[in-house]
């Protein structure tokens, strides 16, 4: 019930959600009508998804993203993340330079009348190229067409964008050019565990070994924790995040705990792209490797969504990250 209504409430993402379904309709049946004439963003959506690099620049369709971020939160402990590190978009650009957090300059005391200094620029910047991620989900005619639909895409595009992004992001996976930015933990070397039996004192000194490491880019506390589920019930059911630990704890399904300076991460992520179509064959594997072999024939399993009924449903959504300075630390927990 608490996600139902957090869902009522999200005006910007349940036009996203509506624009999927009636695009998916829209695939077998091309007169379909809008039935959703008093949400004027389900058009605004259909009518940008034509244009190939991003939606629009309007304010609705501004919404739209932050909305569908903000909705992936309860699944997704990145886009709870995304949503403290430092926010961008590229819109038409190729790439983005950013300061590194570690050649700031710095500011001074001034004496009246004295001359300010000046402090050599940033020696080299850190660049973002965009990258994208994306999923196309089999949904049966039947079910675009039930008064579930709506809900159904929803929770179609959850379980499938959330968890892919964890792994993605909180992996120590190296930088694809062209295809995927570097997880946090690449060529960072893990931390110590702490050895206490205690397992609340082998908390707190867990946190204090990642904390005390990313001091110089914590500021007042600007560090989020990530954790295990197991690791993270452990923390909240023995009041860990009371006065004792005022860090965000965020969730994930890996075996790690990880202090991330929020204000070292930069994301970019610009409005999702969707199409769908009624007459494809869809290659029913997840490994991109294996859908076409080395004769460039489609391999199997494969399925024909006209002769289903169904509809593929293409989700795309351009996003990337990049660290201004080496501000993560990680171990793995003994408690």
């Amino acid at each position: 019930m608490i996600q139902e209504r957090q869902f009522a409430r999200s005006g910007g993402a349940r036009s996203l959600y509506r624009a999927c379904q009636l695009l998916a309709i829209r695939a077998t049946e091309p007169g379909a009508v809008n039935a959703w004439k008093d949400d004027p963003v389900v058009d605004m959506v259909l009518k940008a998804a034509t244009e190939p690099h991003r939606l629009a620049d309007t304010p609705e369709l501004a919404g739209v993203l932050a909305e569908f971020v903000t909705a992936l939160t309860p699944f997704s402990a990145a886009a709870g993340l995304f949503g403290l590190a430092t926010s961008l978009t590229f819109g038409n650009a190729a790439s983005i330079a950013l300061p590194r957090l570690t050649d700031l300059p710095q500011a001074d005391w001034v004496r009246e009348g004295a001359p300010i200094p000046v402090v050599p620029g940033v020696s080299a910047a850190v660049s973002m190229t965009p990258h994208k991620i994306g999923t196309i989900v089999p949904l049966s005619n039947e079910m675009m067409r039930s008064s579930s639909a709506e809900a159904m895409v929803r929770q179609r595009l959850m379980d499938n964008v959330g968890p892919s992004l964890d792994r993605a992001l909180f992996s120590a996976a190296p930088a694809e050019p062209g295809r995927r930015p570097a997880g946090l933990l690449a060529g960072v070397a893990t931390s110590d565990a702490s050895i206490e039996t205690n397992k609340s004192e082998a908390m707190v000194a867990d946190v204090e070994t990642l904390v005390d490491k990313l001091k110089a880019y914590g500021g007042n506390g600007n560090i989020a924790i990530v954790a295990p589920p197991k690791q993270a019930v452990r923390m909240m059911m023995r009041g860990f995040l009371g006065q004792r630990a005022p860090f965000p704890l965020l969730i994930a399904d890996q075996p790690n705990l990880i202090a991330i300076a929020a204000a070292a991460l930069a994301v970019a992520i610009d409005p999702p792209r969707i199409d769908a179509g009624g007459e494809v064959l869809l290659h029913m594997d997840d490994t991109p490797s294996e859908i076409v072999d080395g004769g460039g024939v489609m391999a199997s399993p494969v399925r024909s969504a006209w002769q289903q009924d169904s509809t593929g449903l293409r989700f795309l959504l351009p996003v990337s990250w990049v660290l201004r300075a080496p501000a993560v630390a990680w171990l793995t927990p003994a408690w």
